[in-house]
């Protein structure tokens, strides 16, 4: 009797430390975030389109939430593949920078936007690259999300050259590019 769940013992653990279990949970990791992300976002984007001043932020702030709306349900569809529970919520970082947000409207509002938008996507980028090198359903995923993603970055990078090509002296370049990327996008 012992002998038996010694055995089941050391199955389990070894299933456990197998490299496809880590990888099933760094997955899951990474479509929690993206989930969590999604849901940010679509908010994010209901938020631009109330609070923006520029036709181009509300415009932005639309399109943000459709994006990311047809995005969750592919995030979702691959957590359910995974067996695991989508989140249905924003993390409190997320939420935290809505609440931020919510309190500006107009100009301010427009380029707060647009700075979060870069540093958000940016990152998101990088996530996204890593996990689409994996071949399982959050692969999957992030392979799918990822060019439109790396498109509009790519824009805006393209848009950070020019403008620093136009005026290289500018100390204050930054600010008027990330009030610039949402033209660009």
């Amino acid at each position: 009797m012992t002998i038996r769940w010694l055995t089941a013992g050391v199955a389990a653990a070894l299933i456990v430390c197998s490299p496809s279990f880590a990888q099933d949970k760094a997955s899951q990791k990474f479509l929690k975030e993206a989930i969590e992300g999604n849901l940010a976002e679509v908010k994010m984007g209901e938020l631009a389109q109330k609070n923006g001043k520029s036709d181009k932020v509300r415009s932005f702030g639309q399109m943000l939430q459709k994006d990311h709306s047809d995005a969750n349900q592919k995030a979702t569809a691959a957590a359910n593949q995974l067996g695991m529970s989508p989140p249905t919520e924003p993390n409190r970082k997320q939420k935290a920078m809505y609440d931020r947000m919510s309190k500006l409207s107009g100009d301010n509002f427009d380029r707060e936007f647009a700075k979060h938008m870069v540093e958000d996507h940016k990152k998101d980028i990088k996530a996204y690259e890593k996990e689409a090198k994996k071949n399982d359903a959050a692969g999957a995923y992030a392979k799918e999300a990822l060019p439109p993603c790396t498109s509009i970055w790519r824009r805006r990078s393209h848009s950070a050259a020019r403008l620093r090509a136009q005026d290289p002296e500018a100390s204050c370049w930054q600010t008027r590019l990330e009030q610039r990327r949402i033209d660009v996008s």
